[in-house]
């Protein structure tokens, strides 16, 4: 599997304890009662701020803290970082020189970076605000020039970006009309495809998104869908479909795309639907039996009070987020992977959800009864689950050799999931701390 970063590779990365350009500690994240689903009256606090990098040589040594492996806490124990990457080895006290930075763990929680797999990013702030949240991967499924999509990527400290270009989609569809005032890329007939997707290739995709639409919708035909499927897994790329309702996402899974977003709000996947989720996709390189599900509760939850305020609004009427809960209950129990994404963006919809602090939101609604997933699945489903089924092998655990993209958190997030809401006090992205 081939997924090109936008990312430039940080040589220089460590941390200095006393930084006067950085208060640390000067901010709390906003608390959710202030961010309604439906208005957003008050954009979460932007606490990033990169400290000063000095040698590569310098080490940061988290002491006792306890480290969340993917299935619960280490006791205290003591991990190490330098030049962006995890140290197989901690230096002991009596050999840590003036190049040894040490900060007390105790009472904490150190998590691997978060992985956010569905935000529209377009800006530098936006990379900012996820990180100020624990985001340190982030994917970027729809963009529609080269600097919109490599937005950042030689700025030292931001989250790693992956984006897939522009997303695939019929013209006059409801997708292709959403967006006033932009030209969408979108494909006629199966013979565009193989221009459409070097077009992507040319805004350095990491990935392919197609959409599929509703019923009521011009969409893209299903040789078209699959043909796009097809010839991405011959550039071993993997593929993102969109679709919001019950029959799109079933017309999604014929395509053999890799991974399903958004989880449908008119009708329930009932649990023997949920069997039709495993089958393999077309580009397969980890062996899969499944696909994965990226449900972006967060956004269904928005598009639930959308509709019931403007029934003629994009969304249509009788959105309903019980329902979008009750099919990632039924794929989860299935065995389908189930990943964190909030479809955050840039409000073109008056109180969409907004960048990191809705990845937070996301973890708490997937532990909600309605889902009824456990903080540690919630987590990994942000971490270790995310790398994995992204197939990114240097990150998503914590662990020698990978990078050091760290939160570290007060509390015990494996218990209550929202200590994450107040509680992260460090955040390390390739090393270089930013919040």
């Amino acid at each position: 599997m081939q997924l090109r970063t936008t990312f430039h590779s940080l040589l220089a990365t460590s941390f200095i304890a006393s930084v006067q350009a950085c208060d640390f500690h000067s901010a709390r994240i906003s608390s959710r009662n202030i961010i309604h689903p439906i208005q957003l009256s008050t954009q979460p606090i932007n606490r990033f701020c990169r400290s000063e990098i000095i040698s590569r040589d310098d080490v940061v040594v988290l002491d006792n803290v306890r480290v969340f492996n993917g299935h619960g806490l280490s006791p205290p124990t003591a991990v190490a970082f330098s030049n962006g990457h995890i140290l197989s080895a901690v230096p002991l006290p009596h050999r840590r020189g003036s190049n040894v930075t040490v900060i007390d763990g105790a009472g904490y929680t150190l998590l691997p970076g978060l992985i956010e797999s569905h935000a529209h990013v377009t800006s530098i702030e936006h990379l900012e605000l996820l990180a100020s949240h624990g985001v340190t991967t982030v994917f970027n499924p729809a963009c529609t020039t080269l600097e919109q999509c490599t937005v950042g990527a030689r700025v030292n400290g931001l989250p790693t970006l992956f984006s897939s270009g522009n997303a695939a989609m019929a013209p006059n569809s409801t997708h292709a009309n959403i967006f006033p005032g932009t030209t969408p890329e979108t494909l006629s007939t199966i013979n565009d495809v193989p221009d459409w997707i070097q077009s992507q290739l040319s805004k350095n995709a990491s990935f392919i998104k197609l959409i599929v639409e509703r019923p009521n919708s011009p969409s893209l035909d299903n040789a078209t869908l699959a043909a796009i499927v097809q010839q991405s897994a011959g550039l071993k790329m993997l593929t993102v479909a969109h679709q919001v309702d019950h029959a799109a996402a079933f017309t999604a899974l014929k395509s053999g795309a890799n991974q399903l977003h958004h989880s449908p709000m008119d009708d329930v996947i009932t649990a023997q639907e949920a069997a039709d989720f495993y089958s393999p996709p077309t580009y397969n390189p980890l062996k899969l039996q499944t696909r994965v599900y990226v449900p972006t509760l967060t956004m269904m939850r928005f598009v639930e009070g959308l509709s019931q305020l403007n029934p003629g609004s994009p969304f249509g009427a009788n959105q309903s987020y019980a329902v979008a809960q009750a099919s990632v209950q039924a794929l989860r129990k299935a065995g389908v992977p189930i990943l964190v994404g909030t479809d955050a963006s840039e409000a073109v919809f008056p109180g969409a959800p907004w960048f990191g602090i809705s990845t937070l939101y996301e973890l708490e609604n997937l532990v909600e009864p309605g889902v009824g997933m456990t903080p540690r699945e919630a987590l990994r489903a942000a971490t270790s689950d995310a790398a994995f089924y992204w197939g990114l092998k240097d990150r998503g655990a914590i662990a020698p050799g990978l990078r050091a993209d760290l939160v570290l958190v007060r509390g015990d997030p494996t218990k209550n999931i929202s200590v994450l809401l107040d509680g992260i006090e460090g955040v390390w992205i390739g090393g270089t701390r930013v919040v």
